[in-house]
């Protein structure tokens, strides 16, 4: 996770903030609230109404949201490939990428 990056993850039942640690400092009463006003918009008006989560970059967090973004972060390529065919087709440097933290 990347401290100047702000993340909004939308899984239909469940809307997760990120907000990285310079996003914290830096900009947060404007990008913040926009996202927060946004997220709230998006839950108004589905039905049933998603959970809203807002978490911030911290080691727990981060914890939560790769796996929720990679679950199979932790299985091995034989089970990654199987689960998530696309997995198969990246190269072994895009790989890594995905699945580093």
């Amino acid at each position: 996770m990347q401290p100047d990056r702000l993340l909004v993850i939308d899984s239909l039942t469940q809307i997760t903030t990120w907000i990285g640690s310079q996003i914290i400092k830096d900009e947060a009463s404007r990008l913040v609230s926009h996202s927060q006003a946004l997220v709230e918009d998006i839950a108004r008006k589905r039905f049933p109404r998603p959970s809203v989560t807002v978490i911030q970059d911290e080691p727990a967090s981060n914890r939560f949201v790769e796996c929720f973004l990679m679950p199979l972060h932790k299985d091995s390529r034989a089970v990654q490939n199987s689960i998530l065919p696309e997995f198969a087709g990246l190269s072994c440097c895009y790989k890594l990428l995905l699945l580093s933290s």
